[in-house]
């Protein structure tokens, strides 16, 4: 009988870490551009599916979190619709992110499909970069080049999440694998995102305080050599290609002129009734960069208004509260925060649920 009840939720563990495997490609072809409804219309259909799947889990446990997610949900609906007149498919894309969210909480995703996936997002990026000598801009038309290397990051940080989330269930104090980081600040650094690089250089660091507590002393040294042997054969390899990149990083860090002018002119627009309901992207000076406010922070409020605000004081309050005790935890959440800061890629965009389940694991720590 154990057996029987033990396959039984290893194979829902494996149907669901299929289904997450397949939002992620689904978010990767929506990258295109092409076939927009189609994608989005399966992306709808497996957050349906998921919800409806785990609706009595979810009433049964974490009701409370399902209604603060209904309100987020209603509440962009009233900022966007109501006081900005837009129609956009954010209060759908609440949910799908919370039934994602319920979905890798409850089950047991499998790192090592997500590391897969990881692996072969960043051979398909290189072959079409090195081999078919695609200009960067042009890998994905319908997004900024600096989404090629976010989305590797995002699976990346999800992978590490899921890996140290094991581990720490099944008390494996073992290291983690270094290789999919490695991977990813290469990835980084050749696609030239300066957030990326430095957020992927955050996660390599991370990864490697975790590694170094389980290694004794020998095995530092001899971990330390070989990462500046890499390290070394890297900077060799990509010589021409990394000077151009830091040259651009030396002369301008995280800044821009867009993203300064969509700053400053969204908070000159600020006032009581905007604060609490967000400020419309579709006017000037948002509209010069297509309505793109290139920072998810401000995206948020403008989706959300005060509900935002206090999401982000409540993410700050458990940052103070659980820095040492969940510090792994709290990095991870920051890689995705940071790389927020300077592009329109989260709330909501293709990883928010990944950083709701940190947020909930530093809560539940």
């Amino acid at each position: 009988m154990k057996t029987i009840i033990l396959s039984s939720n290893e194979i829902k563990d494996n149907v669901n870490t299929v289904l997450i495997v397949f939002y992620i490609f689904f978010s990767f072809l929506s990258l295109y551009g092409f076939q927009e409804t189609l994608i989005n219309s399966l992306i709808v259909l497996l957050g349906v599916y998921l919800l409806f799947r785990n609706f009595n889990y979810i009433k049964n446990n974490h009701f409370k979190l399902f209604f603060v997610c209904i309100l987020f949900a209603v509440y962009s609906i009233v900022c966007l619709f109501l006081f900005q007149d837009r129609v956009t498919y954010t209060p759908i894309r609440v949910m799908v992110h919370f039934a994602l969210f319920i979905a890798v909480l409850r089950y047991n995703i499998n790192p090592k499909a997500i590391k897969w996936l990881l692996y072969m997002y960043i051979i398909y990026i290189f072959y079409l970069i090195l081999i078919q000598n695609v200009y960067i801009n042009n890998i994905f038309p319908e997004s900024s080049k600096n989404i090629v290397g976010w989305f590797g990051l995002g699976i990346c940080t999800f992978y590490y999440y899921l890996e140290v989330n094991k581990r720490r269930d099944s008390g494996n104090s073992s290291q983690i694998d270094l290789l999919p980081v490695v991977l990813t600040l290469s990835l980084c650094l050749i696609t030239l995102g300066r957030s990326n690089i430095a957020c992927a250089f955050l996660l390599l660091i991370v990864v490697l305080w975790y590694n170094f507590k389980v290694y004794s002393f020998i095995k530092k040294i001899t971990y330390l050599l070989i990462l500046t042997v890499i390290t070394a054969l890297l900077i060799y390899m990509f010589y021409e290609v990394l000077e151009s990149g830091f040259q651009r990083f030396d002369q301008k860090g995280f800044e821009s002129y867009e993203r300064d002018t969509m700053r400053i002119g969204y908070f000159d627009k600020l006032d009581f009734y905007t604060f609490l309901l967000g400020i419309n992207a579709n006017q000037y000076p948002f509209t010069i960069l297509n309505s793109n406010f290139h920072n998810s922070f401000l995206g948020g409020h403008s989706s959300f208004g005060i509900m935002f605000m206090l999401f982000i004081g409540y993410i700050i309050q458990l940052f103070f509260r659980n820095f040492i005790k969940s510090f792994i935890l709290v990095m991870l959440a920051l890689v995705l925060l940071i790389r927020s800061y300077t592009d329109g890629i989260m709330f909501i965009g293709y990883f928010d649920f990944v950083l709701l389940t940190i947020l909930f694991k530093i809560k539940k720590n």
